[in-house]
């Protein structure tokens, strides 16, 4: 297991330019990815930690970002804390 943290690389309280830095970082899409994965019997999960203390944001996860991480039959995970 491997993990990368957008923390230090990004300054948002937004959920989309971490994701979109991951993607930029990880050079997707990579046609070979989900195949590679496949044969290493290897899951891909974007875990996402929310901090919401006002209970009143919503995750701003853009649905071409979704669609990409599920076309290598990854998930995207919100763990949202109040």
């Amino acid at each position: 297991m491997w993990s990368i943290n957008s923390e230090n690389a990004v300054r948002s309280d937004h959920l989309e330019p971490h994701l979109r830095y991951l993607v930029q970082l990880l050079a997707l899409p990579r046609p070979d990815l989900k195949a590679r994965l496949e044969s290493a019997s290897a899951k891909v999960r974007f875990f996402c930690y929310w901090v919401n203390e006002s209970g009143d944001r919503v995750p701003d996860v853009p649905a071409d970002i979704v669609a990409l991480i599920e076309s290598i039959g990854g998930t995207v995970e919100i763990d949202e804390y109040r």
